[in-house]
């Protein structure tokens, strides 16, 4: 396969899942937030979101299913989940306190998102 083909595969199926992940994230997120701390509410949102994002990582075909695919998703995933954990509370609780904390969730996705790209991309089954 060409390059272009190549790369236009996975940003479709991965596009579908980021966005998908970074609505559910989010709205999760203002649902717990009612219930639980700020911090909890994003720890809960992001580790549902991270099941769900493996499961369609396999379904559609950006990596192939087996146990060595599965273990690199998911350290990929939980050490983004991590950071994406740290470094909300980082800028909610200490840097930016006066900003919303829904407003500060989502930009903590969108920087998580760009970064996470290039690294699903580089250890993707797609090349």
């Amino acid at each position: 396969k060409s390059w272009g083909k190549i790369l236009k595969f996975f940003i479709y199926r991965y596009a579908f899942i980021s966005i998908l992940s970074f609505l559910l994230s989010n709205l999760l997120y203002n649902i717990f937030i009612f219930n639980f701390h700020v911090s909890f509410a994003s720890f809960l949102s992001l580790f549902i979101v991270l099941n769900l994002n493996i499961f369609f990582f396999f379904k559609l075909r950006i990596f192939k299913t087996n146990k060595k695919n599965y273990l690199r998703i998911v350290l990929i995933s939980v050490f983004f989940r991590i950071f994406e954990y740290l470094l909300f509370n980082l800028f909610h609780l200490y840097l930016f306190k006066e900003i919303k904390s829904s407003l500060m969730f989502a930009l903590t996705l969108i920087l998580s998102f760009m970064i996470k790209s290039i690294v699903y991309y580089k250890s993707s089954d797609v090349k």
